[in-house]
């Protein structure tokens, strides 16, 4: 799912205020970057928050001794993207919140996101996923926006994959613009081995808005 109504855990972050502060509760973890993404001269605040978790709690007597319990899964809440445009009387103003477009970390997988908006007003939502089971891959992303028809349009994006048991490493690189992907290929055990790059035309199609899709 992506764009979602306001839910009773989005409730508390602010529709406006003066600083990060003022618009995300204490008790969650959060990161935020500045930059003028509408072009209107004003800073804007794009706000990655996360509430705390409520794991239930367990009775050890009922898991000692069980092998699954160990290796069972829990799941901290979804982060949630709010995007609050400047004003003209210094404050922030909500524009849009999206929900469950993060994955949700585990005490199994585990994902950080990184902001950045550029002095082109250009946004970056960059995710890196580690598996301590199930999958032998790192896998890194990095999506990239424009504002642009009242809304944040997909202009590229990068994925990057390293296989932890056999070093292959893979990064794909869109670009939604010109409609080109580049693909590059290497090892990372074995420098003798030299990367490959080769190039994709891709069929043009209408650039995909925030939130359409989850960014993992």
């Amino acid at each position: 799912m992506a764009l979602l109504p306001m839910s009773s855990m989005a409730q508390d972050l602010k529709p406006s205020g003066s600083n990060v502060s003022q618009l995300v509760p204490h008790t969650w973890h959060h990161q935020e970057e500045q930059g003028d993404l509408n072009g209107d001269g004003l800073a804007d605040l794009v706000i990655v928050a996360t509430p705390p978790s409520e794991k239930p709690e367990t009775d050890e007597q009922e898991t000692e001794g069980d092998e699954t319990a160990e290796y069972e899964e829990i799941f901290d809440p979804y982060p949630v993207i709010a995007i609050y445009f400047g004003t003209d009387g210094g404050k922030y103003k909500l524009w849009r919140r999206y929900e469950e477009l993060i994955p949700q970390s585990s005490n199994i997988s585990f994902y950080e996101v990184g902001i950045n908006i550029n002095e082109r007003g250009v946004l970056r939502f960059q995710l890196s996923s580690f598996c301590s089971a199930g999958s032998a891959y790192n896998e890194d992303r990095t999506y990239v926006y424009r504002f642009q028809d009242n809304d944040f349009r997909c202009i590229g994006m990068d994925l990057h994959t390293m296989s932890r048991m056999t070093g292959v490493d893979e990064t794909l690189s869109y670009n939604y613009l010109t409609c080109r992907r580049q693909r590059i290929v290497l090892n990372a055990f074995d420098d003798s081995i030299k990367p490959r790059e080769t190039w994709t035309r891709l069929p043009r199609q209408p650039l995909k808005r925030l939130g359409e899709e989850a960014l993992m």
